[in-house]
């Protein structure tokens, strides 16, 4: 579930919208995305909950137009959240 080997690729992220941010990665010198959560609140705690239940779900879909759920990271991009996922060209 926590993917500690991920690092990120380059000093910016790719793309970001409204909430995250998506920053290029890799584990084990193959490309992944890491969507890099905004954090909006103090509540840290509160937040941390909301990314644990998104991952949680996300996890369990099983869908072709889906891509699988690769893991979560919180120490990367420290204090945000991390989800990982394969990179799409």
């Amino acid at each position: 579930f926590f993917c500690r080997e991920v690092r990120c690729v380059g000093t910016h992220p790719v793309s970001g919208g409204g909430f995250s941010d998506i920053w290029k990665g890799t584990i084990d010198d193959i490309p992944v995305c890491v969507k890099v959560l905004r954090l909006f609140t103090a509540d840290k705690a509160g937040q941390d909950l909301d990314c644990y239940q998104e991952a949680l779900v996300w996890k369990q879909l099983q869908h072709p137009n889906v891509l699988p759920f690769l893991g979560v990271n919180e120490d990367l991009l420290a204090p945000s959240f991390c989800l990982i996922s394969p990179w799409m060209e």
